[in-house]
């Protein structure tokens, strides 16, 4: 009887490949050159940016009245 030699390659392992993470989408920004000089050393600018935004919509109100423009003229 022939033995049947089994490869040791391949097959899905525990922990392998990448990482999930955050569900998140490519966007594209353009930034006046004040904000591009503030956010020049700022290391992890998507985090930084994404915080700024979030902090914005939940504290301040004017904030909100000037999205509303922005939407009311789309």
């Amino acid at each position: 009887m022939e033995k049947i030699k089994k490869d040791k390659r391949g097959g899905k392992r525990e922990g392998a490949g990448r990482k999930k993470g955050v569900e998140a989408k490519k966007f594209l920004l353009n930034l006046e050159l004040d904000l591009y000089e503030a956010l020049k050393d700022v290391p992890n600018k998507t985090q930084y940016i994404n915080y700024a935004i979030k902090f914005a919509l939940q504290n301040d109100a004017a904030f909100k009245r000037f999205l509303a423009t922005i939407r009311d003229k789309d």
